[in-house]
């Protein structure tokens, strides 16, 4: 993928950062004409990428134009950028946001798994790496992970009220059918008494 950071935007700067994906495509061995996804933005309709579009070197689709649905994909990967990684950096100036920005395309690119790609990394999937026979041993290992911190969660306790000591799913596998509903009955009473706190707090407040 080509990226780009400039301090500007316009035509000429989205037809050169096009001609160098077209580059990068053609050397990962990608030899059918890239179709661009787009929005309606005076950047990519003008005449320098029309003529990208002309010459054949590559198709162009206008996203909720000549098809129903946004380029909501590449807007989802902006929004990660910038609120997971941009925003929590001092950038002074434009050398520095163009080294982090970079930073941060090579990490997703290559290291961080996706949900979307069921684990693999685009590096991954563009090159065909990632096999079914991972994406079942990841999801068996992921179920795995899961069914242990649920069993930790219902197995932990505080230690700090001695009537939640013993959990009522606990007694009840115990077998003790009494101790289950007492520790049932102290709870109900505690939110009930939880909830005439925050009754008068209100009022109080009002």
């Amino acid at each position: 993928m080509a990226w780009q950071v400039s301090d500007g935007y316009g035509g000429k700067l989205t037809k050169a950062l096009i001609e160098d994906a077209c580059r990068l495509a053609g050397a990962s061995k990608c030899h059918s004409v890239p179709n661009v996804l787009v929005d309606s933005g005076t950047e990519n309709l003008n005449r320098h990428v029309d003529h990208l579009v002309q010459t054949g070197i590559i198709k162009r689709t206008i996203a909720q134009i000549d098809i129903s649905f946004s380029n909501s994909m590449i807007e989802s990967f902006f929004r990660t950028i910038k609120h997971r990684w941009l925003f929590m950096l001092s950038l002074d100036n434009i050398d520095c946001v163009r080294k982090h920005v970079g930073a941060f395309i090579e990490d997703y690119n290559s290291l961080i798994p996706h949900s979307a790609l069921r684990g693999a990394t685009p590096l991954e999937m563009h090159l065909g790496r990632w096999h079914p026979a991972q994406m079942d041993e990841l999801k068996y290992a992921e179920e795995g992970a899961r069914e242990e911190r649920r069993i930790a969660n219902l197995n932990s306790s505080c230690g700090v009220c001695p009537a939640y000591n013993r959990s009522p799913k606990s007694a009840f596998r115990a077998g003790s059918s009494s101790e289950f509903f007492r520790l049932l009955r102290m709870s109900r009473q505690t939110m009930e008494i939880m909830g005439e706190v925050q009754i008068r707090r209100t009022n109080i407040r009002r």
